[in-house]
């Protein structure tokens, strides 16, 4: 992400505002909504993706409801020729637990996202890739996601401080047992996709109905199993994306609620994950470079009394990115 500088004027940050909060949201509502014409949208639209700005649109599931659980994998990585790691991101992209993939400056070079039912399910995933690729890997380290909180790209606005915790999706939580049939599955893997994918074109990849299609959307976002719709930046996004993990200790009521506040009121935290492993916490922040010093000296000063590990990843390539597997 960020290889060449593209310039956003104030259009293309209210329709990446409104893509954000949802993007299903139709071409002709995000025309009302900024008093454009829905040409001029659609022109921006295609103008985002063609630049780069933008590489898709995905479902935010919560993958708990249906009795998955979300486990992130770092790996740090030795040896490596241009070859090999092309072969090692193929396997990586193909396989069908594992959902997300992004390379990595840091003390880590690998984020994988795996959904499994269970711990043995994970066991068989990571003994593929060390069956397949151990003598690449140098160290790895595994964390069990909690749950997760969803805030979205204010900054994009002009960077106005969020009210106290705003109105996130939230996923994760209490494992559950909904029940997905084969035509739900089917959907959330369509919309794994092309989130912004029309009605039709959903029909289509199913092989359903118009009716069907509709009901079963409904159906999961009433119940809470998709509970958003979201883009993925591109190469050529204007912002950099840092993921920060942290250990933490000595965390009473008092203080734990004071640095989720401060993380929720940030207009520039996309969203904060809650786990545990060696870190306790990773911190998914869009943001310039100069600003994200000031942003970590913030934090730092602020909880350096609860803080007692902490990494900083920069992810410049999101080579794949979901919540369901398949």
């Amino acid at each position: 992400m960020h290889e060449g500088v593209v310039e956003l004027d104030s259009v293309d940050k209210k329709i990446l505002c409104e893509l954000d909060a949802d993007a299903r949201v139709p071409v002709t509502s995000i025309a009302s909504r900024l008093k454009l014409s829905p040409q001029v949208v659609s022109y921006r639209l295609r103008s985002l993706l063609s630049r780069g700005v933008v590489s898709s649109f995905v479902p935010l599931v919560d993958y708990k409801k249906a009795g998955y659980t979300y486990y992130t994998v770092y790996y740090s990585t030795r040896n490596l020729s241009q070859r090999m790691t092309d072969k090692i991101k193929s396997f990586l992209l193909s396989h069908p637990n594992i959902v997300t993939v992004m390379q990595t400056d840091g003390v880590w070079d690998i984020s994988l996202g795996i959904i499994v039912h269970d711990p043995l399910g994970l066991y068989e995933v990571l003994k593929d890739i060390s069956t397949n690729y151990g003598e690449y890997i140098s160290a790895k380290t595994i964390l069990t996601h909690i749950g997760a909180r969803y805030y979205g790209r204010e900054y994009l606005l002009g960077g106005v401080e969020r009210e106290e915790d705003g109105n996130p999706h939230v996923t994760g939580g209490k494992l559950g047992s909904y029940s997905l049939d084969e035509e739900d599955v089917s959907l959330i893997r369509a919309l794994k996709d092309d989130a912004r994918a029309s009605t039709l074109k959903l029909v289509g990849r199913m092989k359903s109905t118009v009716d069907i299609v509709r009901y079963r959307m409904k159906k999961l976002e009433k119940n809470n199993l998709i509970v958003g719709y979201t883009f993925i930046p591109g190469k050529n996004y204007p912002f950099y994306f840092y993921r920060i993990l942290m250990g933490l200790h000595r965390m009473d009521k008092q203080r734990e609620a004071a640095l989720h506040s401060f993380f929720a009121q940030h207009p520039n935290v996309l969203r904060t994950i809650s786990m545990f492993g060696v870190y306790d916490l990773a911190v998914d922040v869009e943001i310039d470079e100069r600003a994200f010093r000031q942003f970590t000296m913030d934090f730092r000063s602020k909880f350096g009394d609860v803080i007692f590990t902490y990494d900083t990843l920069r992810v410049y390539k999101i080579a794949k990115f979901g919540f369901f597997p398949g």
